[in-house]
């Protein structure tokens, strides 16, 4: 593994910062992420409350368990939210007819401004161009809005978080 110190700007980071440790493969990125959005906080937020969505792409290197564990934190959030509920929703890397039911459901339920956004920390040049020709045949009548993964939600949670 890799450790790495979070610093906030131009702030220097005191000796008793918190400390990630994890080695950046797929499984390792989704503990580190359910580990803190598992209970549903710090997720991206939809482009709008009314008529938005964020779907989630959960990598297929992130391993069999981590669609379901996705899809409970998303519930969880869901679960928090007031009167206006955005709908959130995982959907696996490569599994075309979960995402057009998915982009179906959104639709049909009025939802046209979709955040679309892979369950990793930052996704390369060459699998975000893979993740956007895999939705966006499939997403006619939608708005699409992406972000490269959930990095900088992680730093967002962890600068919230009060040290240990």
């Amino acid at each position: 593994g890799h450790d790495a110190r979070l610093g906030l700007g131009d702030a220097a980071a005191p000796a008793d910062a918190r400390v990630l440790d994890f080695d950046g493969g797929a499984s390792a990125q989704t503990e580190l992420l359910l580990g803190l959005m598992g209970e549903g906080k710090g997720l991206p937020r939809s482009p709008d409350p009314f008529g938005g969505a964020v779907v989630l792409l959960v990598p297929r290197a992130a391993g069999k368990k981590a669609l379901p564990r996705w899809a409970e934190a998303l519930t969880k959030h869901e679960a928090t939210q007031g009167v206006f509920k955005t709908p959130y929703r995982a959907v696996q890397e490569g599994d075309v007819a979960a995402l057009q039911t998915v982009l179906d459901e959104l639709r049909a339920s009025g939802r046209s401004d979709v955040l679309v956004v892979p369950a990793e920390l930052c996704a390369t040049q060459g699998r975000m161009l893979g993740y956007i020709d895999a939705v966006e045949p499939l997403a006619d009548g939608l708005d699409l809005q992406w972000l490269p993964g959930l990095g900088q939600r992680v730093v967002e949670v962890l600068a919230e978080a009060p040290l240990d």
